[in-house]
């Protein structure tokens, strides 16, 4: 199944792109749809390629499937390439932007959907509208990780091409839906928690790929990209199977590629699935952060530091790389030249 990789406005339409370099366009219409969108982002993105791939499952070429925002505003329509379809939902003025909660078109598989928090079937004259009752709808809740409710899908149709499979289908739909939505929410939380770390954190995969990493990693590596799909072998020349394997923290000095030397405080650590090195979870912080907690803890902090040398000279990255090392130390050091 696709998933959509990039959404982006271009002129009056908004540019969608799944994986596989698939592209399509859905024009904005009015700022407030357009907002919708931007709002709702996280929620399209994850269930637009389940509503696409419901007609590739269900083979069914006479049902509509919309997705609301839990105040009953459309967000996203899917429609097959059936004219008679198609002028239905026209009729019924299905489009984006359009609010189907109980105050503004009464009662609707949508808007009793959202307000009982529970799935629905409304058919034809049960609808309050009469636009809609040559309509059958199931609608169902989709809920965020702390069960907040975050909107709802809707399937319709003709009544006489209604199949009770259809629920079944939305009901399955709705919770692969909420568990790619639950992981997302989880890994943003754990992405929050990793980035209030002081110290730098990168996990690996079992050749060096990586997977996850804060802020305070780029910043103490000194690399200014996003590390993703990344391996360490494309900043570094070190031969990262020969790292101290380590529960403490080790004094390490990583070498970039440009042969510039990084002086780390650092922990490797596997990870290990069924007794084989599965990950690994890389702990770092630089000597600078290690003279900032230890000028804090003593209650003084030193007016210079070696970066203050000036020169960025083989020589001079050297003496200062010597000068980290050393400032963990008791020793004076005298630099002359």
């Amino acid at each position: 199944m696709h998933r959509i990789i990039k959404m982006e406005p271009v002129g009056n339409r908004f540019k969608i792109t799944l994986d596989g370099e698939l592209q399509f366009y859905l024009y904005k219409g009015e700022v407030r749809r357009l907002k919708l969108i931007e709002d709702n982002e996280t929620l399209i993105k994850v269930a637009l390629p389940y509503m696409i791939k419901f007609y590739q499952v269900a083979q069914t070429a006479t049902q509509n499937v919309l997705l609301a925002d839990n105040k009953g505003r459309q967000l996203m329509n899917v429609s097959a390439e059936n004219q008679d379809l198609k002028k239905l939902m026209s009729k019924a003025l299905v489009e984006n932007g359009i609010d189907y909660s109980e105050e503004s078109c009464g009662t609707s598989s949508l808007a009793v959907c959202l307000h009982e928090d529970s799935p629905i079937l409304l058919q034809g004259y049960e609808h309050y509208r009469s636009l809609y009752h040559d309509l059958s709808c199931f609608s169902a809740p989709i809920h965020s990780l702390g069960n907040q409710q975050l909107g709802s899908i809707c399937i319709t149709g003709k009544m006489e091409n209604y199949q009770p499979f259809i629920m079944s289908a939305l009901i399955i739909m709705i919770q692969a839906i909420e568990n790619e939505l639950r992981l997302t929410q989880a890994n943003a939380i754990l992405q929050n928690v990793v980035d209030n770390i002081s110290q730098g954190f990168i996990l690996l995969d079992s050749s060096y790929n990586i997977m996850q990493y804060n802020a305070q990693a780029s910043k103490n590596l000194e690399i200014n990209t996003d590390l993703s799909k990344h391996n360490l072998n494309d900043f570094f020349i070190d031969d990262f199977s020969l790292l101290p394997r380590s529960s403490q923290m080790t004094n390490y000095t990583l070498t970039k590629k440009n042969h510039f030397k990084i002086p780390l405080s650092l922990q490797f650590i596997p990870l290990q699935e069924n007794s084989q090195k599965d990950m690994y979870l890389m702990m770092m912080s630089s000597f600078n952060d290690l003279k900032e907690e230890t000028s804090r803890k003593v209650g003084y902090l030193a007016k210079y530091s070696f970066d203050d040398i000036i020169g960025e000279s083989m020589a001079i990255n050297k003496i200062k790389e010597l000068g980290h090392m050393a400032a963990k130390t008791d020793s004076n050091v005298l630099i002359i030249g």
